[in-house]
């Protein structure tokens, strides 16, 4: 019965600091303590489920993540990733802001990966290592979208219906 309730209160701090994202003027009015009074807990509770801020960031990307693309299903899964870019940008700004670039980047190639990897599979792939540059492609894709677009849903599905098809056609066979 506790396993029920600690997710319960892990999503119900993770909903209030994606709450403060939306609002916050600025990243540095987000910490343990403004989480704690939004989610109208104590502190201590926070640090009892999460060990700092990155923790909580990293854990919040994973669940919102995981938790929209469902079953895994082609389509499921480009709209869950352009939803998941478009709906979370405040959350993700404050990741790269309190992850730093280069790790944040790091970080949201392994969320994404386990998500496109069944889609670069298949008969165009001619070795593992063409199927490991596909997926590179195709992740890198993302994450660029993510990154310089206003509107990253638009990019992103773009991507999964046409400029990655065509990549596996025309370069790895």
């Amino acid at each position: 019965m506790s396993n029920i309730n600690s997710k319960n209160t892990k999503r119900d701090i993770s909903a209030a600091f994606i709450d403060l994202t939306k609002s916050a003027e600025r990243m540095t009015e987000i910490n343990i303590s403004s989480v704690a009074f939004a989610a109208n807990m104590h502190r201590n509770t926070i640090y009892y489920h999460f060990r700092d801020m990155r923790d909580l960031c990293l854990w919040t990307i994973h669940s919102e993540l995981t938790g929209l693309a469902g079953t895994g299903d082609y389509f499921e899964v480009k709209d869950a990733v352009a939803t998941f870019f478009t709906r979370f940008r405040p959350l993700l700004a404050f990741a790269k802001h309190e992850l730093g670039t280069e790790e944040y980047l790091r970080q949201m190639r392994l969320e994404i990966l386990p998500l496109v990897e069944p889609f670069t599979a298949g008969p165009a792939i001619n070795s593992e290592e063409a199927k490991k540059i596909a997926v590179d492609t195709f992740v890198e894709l993302i994450i660029v979208a993510s990154t310089i677009h206003e509107r990253p849903d638009k990019m992103i599905h773009l991507i999964f219906s046409s400029i990655m098809p065509e990549i596996l056609r025309r370069d790895l066979v």
